[in-house]
């Protein structure tokens, strides 16, 4: 191997490893931040396999309760995402993801306005807030009261929410981005270690693999 090329390597070495002791640094600082509360109380679903139904007839429906993350096969239903909202008198934010999902509607009987639309099939400026996902505005309610998501995506239905204080957002947000940023920072890093192998063994199952793991990355 020529000594330029290892010297290289080293120095990319060198600078993805400082990447990630600066992002796991970054993360722990804003770990040691107050956690937000999530302002929803209870969490249901009910599958229209018609994909037709409106919100009068989802109202209507038998909600299956769960907890946590919403998470389906894929199908060509829609999902009708039930939550019940904490009482607040400040402005919610209304956090979904991940962000390829095609389509998610709010049905919000507090707002005065029209249902709004968010996914990778509509435009950015629908979501009230900047992120990595999909962002909502819930105004402030004194009494708990039920919001309605329709969900209707080409992919596994996933999906994760959560309601919290409107000021607390840009928090949330910027431990999403360091989480993302080491994330990518591993992966290459680890393409990287796959190359330099690669380099030196000429292994073409090895080869393969850093070509399948490049695409990923």
């Amino acid at each position: 191997m020529p000594p330029l090329w290892r010297q290289g390597q080293r120095s990319v070495a060198a600078w993805l490893l400082a990447l990630i002791a600066s992002v796991l640094l970054a993360g722990a600082g804003s770990a040691q931040a107050t956690e937000p509360v999530d302002l929803i109380e209870q969490r249901a679903f009910w599958e229209d396999t018609s994909a037709k139904a409106n919100l009068d007839t989802a109202r209507r429906q038998t909600h299956t309760p769960y907890q946590g993350i919403f998470s389906r096969g894929y199908s060509d239903s829609a999902q009708w995402i039930r939550l019940t909202i904490a009482p607040s008198a400040q402005p919610l934010g209304l956090l979904i993801s991940p962000a390829w999902l095609d389509e998610i509607t709010l049905y919000d009987p507090a707002s005065e306005g029209a249902p709004i639309t968010v996914g990778d099939r509509h435009v950015s400026r629908n979501s009230a807030l900047p992120g990595l996902g999909h962002s909502l505005q819930l105004p402030p309610s004194a009494e708990p009261r039920d919001i309605w998501l329709r969900l209707q995506t080409t992919s596994r239905h996933l999906l994760s929410v959560k309601a919290i204080a409107l000021d607390q957002v840009a928090q949330v947000s910027s431990q999403q981005i360091v989480w993302a940023s080491l994330y990518a920072a591993i992966l290459l890093l680890i393409l990287l270690v796959l190359g330099s192998v690669w380099w030196v063994q000429r292994d073409w199952v090895l080869g393969v693999y850093v070509v399948r793991h490049a695409f990923y990355t």
